[in-house]
This record gives structure tokens, sequence and C-alpha cells, in this order.
């Protein structure tokens, strides 16, 4: 699975669930903790909607 399209995954499951574990991501997608930890930092830097945030922790929302 390319980056993009892990990243929009992620984006996908936090809107429906609500908040996501770092644990729960690495076994969606079938990688490293450090690759979910690297998609969750671009993605905080990169916001193209105004409205969502992210709340780091032990898990991750739209805030």
């Amino acid at each position: 699975m390319k980056q993009t399209q892990r990243h929009n995954g992620i984006i996908e499951l936090v809107k429906q669930q609500g908040y996501v574990s770092t644990e729960e991501l690495v076994e969606h997608f079938s990688v490293s903790p450090q690759t979910i930890r690297r998609d969750l930092n671009e993605l905080a830097g990169a916001k193209p909607d105004p409205a969502p945030s992210w709340r780091c922790g032990a898990a991750f929302q739209f805030g």
C-alpha cells in the first residue's frame, strides 16, 4: 500500500471511529509503529481542512 493510500485510510478510520490507537493502525495497515508515527506526523502537518485538528497521545482523534 502506498503512503497516500495509507494516509487516506487513517483519515477515514479516524472519521468513522472518532479516535484510533497507534496499535490499531499498526495492525490494520500491517506496518511498523515507526511508519504509523511518521504518517501521523505528516498528517498533523498537512491541514487541507481548517476544521479538523489532530490530538496526539495514546490514540488519535479529530479535535
